[in-house]
């Protein structure tokens, strides 16, 4: 297999065809293929390369970025402007009073549009771009809170390898429906900027740290007592009571899970060399990476693994849905076939010999079966591990497979009736259910928000930054 020759493809495998990667590094044959480094973090990815030549004519993509760049300016500009001593008089801007329009009411603009010339064309032309004023305003708000979570960021503590995670602790505003949870949540937040934040439900309280340029582009994982950022090439491991640790791996990370009831984490690479696509290894408390030669973890694709509660793996196979535990003893859990795993039960569709069949929800612990109508997660051939039971096994998140794989719905496993949450950008295996089920962490386009369960209004969590990436699980005494 070759290597890989172009720039990295970070996206998600859900997100493109050809998720199988080569390997990302060119490793010689008997090299370690994982690095553990110290202190420093990995350098930032490159920038693109710039399209066109500076002889060729500008090209619309151009022209807008310039047009954008030339919109932040006009910004700026008007930031300097609003001194008290170069404010401009009552005939030449107005101060906003109708509270339907966004911004600080304090905010002077201008009455009338203002024209902003942002490039030369090829034929000597000025290319110009018209701004309202009410978009001026948005503009200077939108650039207002971007500066503000740069400052929170920059005034984190950054977590150095090698070195226990001082946490800055402050308090959000708690939305209603969050401020109802009777389980104490906590999720975790990674942003786009790198900064990693624990959020406690109902309490609002935050800890936060940066990661620096590890947590740019990552995705983060969860178990009971651990964190684990992970990019193209590095994890992050973070714990309360153990020294941060940053493990560099040569062949570039696909995946990383959390192993349930053990505190390990597996993570996926890609192949050195050898007829597999990529290789598993066990992460373990201590930091070091086991190869896993064989056994459960071989026998099915790395996106398409589900646990149980107990850390077995639990697959289809003829006969039924076995559960298979870390030291590779084997039980039959159903004769049917599996559906659905969440952090305390699973669900599977049973037949019998006259082919009826219907859908059972499982409680992990005890054994009990319901009846549910969960016909719309039948016949898909494999489980999506997004797709992921509540903690009272109640509701199941999961794709809507007639709009695509980012598209999530929630479902009732009693009557079978959904909710549309639409687009979510964490599609990688992850639970964000609230810790009493009564409804489920989203992040879209950036924005954190809470869906209910039940038909409600859909919550926004402010002031945390564009995020991400988010995992939840029982805050501590929940």
């Amino acid at each position: 297999m070759s290597r890989m020759t172009g720039p990295e493809d970070t996206r998600s495998p859900w997100e493109r065809d050809d998720w199988l990667p080569e390997p990302a590094n060119s490793t010689p044959d008997g090299a370690d293929v994982v690095t553990r480094t110290t202190k420093s973090a990995p350098a930032a990815p490159p920038a693109p390369p710039v399209s066109g030549t500076s002889n060729s004519p500008a090209r619309p993509q151009v022209l807008i970025a310039a047009g954008f760049g030339a919109l932040l300016l006009v910004v700026g500009v008007v930031a300097l402007v609003r001194s008290d001593d170069d404010r401009p008089d009552a005939s030449a801007s107005a101060t906003i009073s109708d509270p339907s329009l966004p911004g600080d009411p304090g905010v002077n603009v201008s009455p009338t549009p203002i024209t902003v010339p942002i490039a030369v064309g090829a034929d000597g032309d000025v290319v110009t771009i018209t701004v309202a004023p009410e978009a001026m305003v948005e503009a200077e708000s939108a650039a207002g809170a971007a500066a503000e979570q740069a400052r929170i960021v920059a005034e984190l503590s950054v977590a150095e390898a090698g070195e226990l995670p001082i946490w800055s602790e402050w308090t959000i505003a708690v939305p209603p429906s969050l401020a109802a949870i009777e389980v104490p949540t906590e999720l975790v937040a990674l942003t786009d900027n790198g900064a990693l934040h624990r959020v406690e439900f109902p309490s609002g309280r935050v800890r936060s740290i940066s990661l620096g340029t590890a947590g740019v582009d990552g995705q983060v994982v969860v178990t009971d007592d651990a964190i684990v950022v992970y990019s193209s090439r590095l994890l992050t491991v973070v714990r309360d009571d153990a020294p941060i640790d940053q493990i560099e791996i040569a062949d570039g990370v696909i995946f990383v899970q959390g192993w349930p009831g053990t505190d390990r984490f597996v993570v996926t690479t890609a192949a050195s060399s050898g007829d597999s696509p990529e290789q598993q290894f066990v992460l373990e408390r201590d930091g070091t990476l086991v190869p896993v030669e064989d056994g459960a973890f071989d026998d099915h694709v790395f996106w398409a693994r589900s646990f149980l509660p107990s850390g077995e793996v639990v697959v289809n196979r003829p006969g039924g849905v076995y559960a298979i535990a870390p030291d590779e003893t084997v039980r039959r859990v159903s004769e049917g076939d599996l559906l659905a795993t969440g952090s305390g039960h699973f669900a599977v569709e049973e037949c019998d010999a006259a082919l009826t069949c219907a859908q059972v929800v499982v409680d992990a612990s005890t054994g009990e079966r319901s009846l549910v109508s969960l016909a719309a997660l039948v016949g898909t051939g494999f489980v999506d591990p997004s797709t992921r039971l509540s903690p009272d096994g109640r509701s199941v998140v999961a794709t809507d497979t007639s709009r695509g794989t980012g598209v999530r719905r929630i479902i009732d496993a009693e009557t079978g009736a959904s909710i549309d949450i639409g687009r979510v950008d964490s599609i990688f295996y992850a639970d964000t259910w609230a810790a009493d089920s009564s409804g489920l962490f989203t992040d879209q386009a950036g924005q954190l928000r809470f869906q209910p369960r039940e038909p409600g209004d859909v919550a926004v969590i402010e002031d945390l930054g564009r995020i991400a990436s988010i995992g939840t699980r029982p805050a501590a005494g929940g």
